[in-house]
């Protein structure tokens, strides 16, 4: 969601094909530290409708035995850097970038999306894309991304 907001914000013609409906995406929190809200700030991203959390404190613990290795305390980490260190919520974040990158609002044509297209095959020399539904799309530029049971193909066309 981030390339197609940023492609769309560029000029580009954004199409977003994804493999399921975006009700079904699951998966723990996204951290977004100070590089990633500073986009998200720059965007003009809502970041309320992400229900973020902040971050006040980092505990790193061993895998294995959940000694804590390290703590970061972070009370002071907007005042240093200019923005909170947001946690959200897969499905939130995804459907914040999404609603900045399909909306009428912002710069740049806004972004298509399909759902239910699962990516069977990528040619990047032909700049193809087919889909186990038998769609072939062809662009100039291809993004895929591959989640928890869940993938997505970014094309934008100069």
């Amino acid at each position: 969601m981030s390339a197609a907001v940023a492609l769309r914000r560029a000029g580009h013609k954004v199409s977003i094909y994804e493999r399921r409906d975006f009700k079904v995406e699951v998966g723990a929190s996204i951290s977004c530290a100070a590089n990633g809200g500073k986009w998200l700030k720059e965007w003009g991203v809502d970041v309320s409708k992400g229900k973020p959390v902040n971050l006040m404190k980092l505990v790193m613990r061993d895998w294995d035995t959940g000694k804590v290795l390290n703590t970061y305390e972070l009370d002071n980490y907007e005042k240093e850097w200019g923005v909170p260190y947001y946690m959200f919520h897969r499905q939130d974040m995804h459907a914040m970038l999404l609603d900045v990158a399909t909306s009428p609002e912002g710069e740049g044509e806004p972004a298509t999306v399909v759902v239910d297209h699962i990516c069977k095959k990528v040619d990047y020399e032909a700049g193809t894309v087919e889909f186990e539904n038998g769609v072939t799309v062809k662009a100039d530029m291809i993004i895929g991304a591959d989640g928890i049971r869940v993938s997505t193909v970014v094309t934008y066309v100069k």
